[in-house]
């Protein structure tokens, strides 16, 4: 053999060697990547396990381990965030929202990021964009292990509601047939129904014109709740750990329903006597909130009216955050069944939608002496300025006076007169807001107003003694017994009394409110001469 020849085969052998071991790298390389994405669907696949079984704390481990192999896991992003929400790591949950959208530009990840940074608003004040699509919402609520899991199919329902129109639905589910039904047009497909404005004509249809609808409206209960099958029961303490809160339950001519505000749509399910849900008790539909109030009058008449106002802080008069508000039915009902819950945003504003009636509103927060109110709901009507001043628990031998009022007369005032079993004198108003004795504080008034509604607060911190309170009207207007006024008192066991003016009493600018003696309320309500036109110089 040659030389030449010789360099010819070496030649080829060495590029024959090339092939190879690129081959092998190329195979060990696709094994690895292999078990890696085996390794990561493994771990995404135990996080749903420890899920299913309630076990937070695991499942949160194996989700952690699957985005630590694939970055990009929106799903893994989207559990973890739902997980760390379920257990109020909302910082956390913050985090992880930002850092997974930021990787992976998932849409849904940017919606629960916003609805994080939203959140904190009372429960019933709804808009369409705080809707959190996330397929899992409604796993962890189980009440037993054993208990069957279902799960609210919120992201395709959210897909239909919220901010949706005919083309989305067309694109999604195919065509549609549309006809009219009596003054709507109401477009079909396989089980779902959605109902449009009146506002949209069967002509408007056909040229062409889209627009918003006013709710979906599904016949099959598996559409809803994912994990449903033909025959099963959803229980109404199901649903009310699916929602978050116990759903209404409504009974009109017989007919059964329950209703739900959650995350921007409300939903009504027609149900049996014990407002259980199964697949004959009828179809479910599933409003966006962000309708005209108008145009959502249902033929049930569900949500008849509201009420809105504002809690604030018997001593600083200022809207306090985070109070929590339980609605039961009936007045002075503070043990029956809650209808409605809702939390006030930072500035105390509250809002809660309500079927009319009288109901009894228990009021909370951490620190606060619990307060119940009466309020009245009417059909139709949003019953603003529902305002109510709360207190801080009482030092031991406290007494608190909240004095509030309507617009006018724009300056009520508040007197305290009386004497401590030293033989003290007491006399607390506008002009002399502390009475102390031997450096001690034996009455004194917290918070003076001067533009109507009030509060005006008193603290009487030496109940050894007798006092009377009163209420003396600064402008002389003698239209007192109109303004509505109220005197609050927060007693030494920190429970409540309420006295409201007595409208036949011959009231006009003179009040003579409570008879305190030795921390023993009386309520005397009546007009009064002790104050006369010498009350402006006290």
């Amino acid at each position: 053999m040659n030389e030449q020849s010789y360099k010819k085969r070496m030649l080829i052998v060495k590029i024959l060697l090339a092939l190879f071991v690129a081959l092998v790298i190329g195979i060990i390389v696709i094994v690895i990547s292999g078990n890696k994405n085996n390794k990561q669907v493994l771990d995404t696949q135990k996080g749903n396990a420890y899920i299913k079984d309630m076990d937070y704390a695991n499942a949160i481990i194996e989700y952690e381990k699957a985005l630590k192999i694939d970055k990009n896991d929106a799903e893994a992003y989207q559990k973890l965030v739902v997980l760390y929400e379920s257990e109020g790591r909302m910082t956390k949950a913050e985090y992880i929202a930002k850092k997974g959208y930021d990787v992976t530009g998932n849409t849904t990840l940017k919606r629960m990021l916003e609805n994080i940074k939203n959140s904190g608003s009372c429960g019933y004040s709804f808009s369409a964009g705080t809707a959190l699509l996330v397929k899992i919402k409604g796993e962890s609520h189980l009440s037993k292990k054993n208990e069957k899991t279902y799960v609210l199919n919120i992201e395709s329902i959210s897909d239909d509601v919220i901010n949706s129109n005919l083309k989305r639905l067309e694109q999604k589910y195919g065509g549609y047939e549309v006809k009219k039904d009596g003054n709507t047009l109401v477009a079909m497909y396989e089980g779902v129904t959605a109902v449009f404005p009146e506002s949209l004509t069967m002509e408007e249809y056909n040229e062409g014109y889209l627009t918003d609808f006013w709710y979906v409206s599904y016949s099959y209960l598996n559409s809803v709740f994912l994990g449903y099958e033909e025959n099963d029961v959803i229980t109404y303490d199901q649903l009310t750990k699916i929602f978050e809160q116990k759903p209404k339950k409504e009974n009109s001519n017989g007919f059964y329903y329950i209703s739900v505000d959650y995350y921007g749509m409300n939903f009504v399910f027609t149900t049996d006597k014990n407002y259980n849900i199964t697949d004959s008790s009828g179809n479910i539909k599933v409003f966006s909130l962000n309708v005209d109030e108008e145009k959502k009058k249902d033929e049930s008449n569900i949500y008849s009216g509201s009420v809105t106002g504002r809690i604030r802080d018997a001593l600083t008069g200022d809207g306090k955050g985070s109070v929590h508000l339980k609605f039961r039915k009936g007045f002075d009902e503070k043990t029956g069944d809650v209808i409605l819950e809702c939390d006030t945003k930072t500035n105390g504003e509250y809002y809660a939608k309500l079927d009319e009636g009288n109901y009894c509103a228990e009021i909370t927060s951490n620190g606060y002496i619990t307060q119940y109110e009466n309020i009245s709901v009417t059909r139709n009507v949003s019953a603003t300025g529902k305002d109510y001043t709360i207190s801080q628990k009482l030092e031991s031998g406290e007494i608190r006076i909240v004095l509030e009022w309507d617009a006018t007369p724009n300056d009520l005032d508040s007197h305290l007169i009386g004497k401590t079993d030293s033989g003290v004198d007491v006399n607390v108003n506008f002009n002399n807001k502390k009475s102390n004795y031997n450096g001690k504080e034996l009455a004194s008034l917290d918070l003076d107003d001067v533009d109507g509604f009030g509060p005006e607060t008193t603290t009487i911190k030496d109940i050894d003694g007798v006092y009377d309170f009163y209420v003396f009207d600064y402008t002389k207007s003698s239209t007192m017994a109109n303004g509505n006024a109220r005197v609050t008192v927060y007693l030494p066991d920190n429970t409540v009394q309420v006295v409201n003016i007595n409208k036949s009493a011959g009231i006009a600018n003179e009040w003579n409110v409570l008879h305190i003696d030795h921390g023993k309320v009386s309520t005397v309500n009546t007009s009064s001469s002790v104050l006369n036109d010498s009350a402006d110089t006290w």
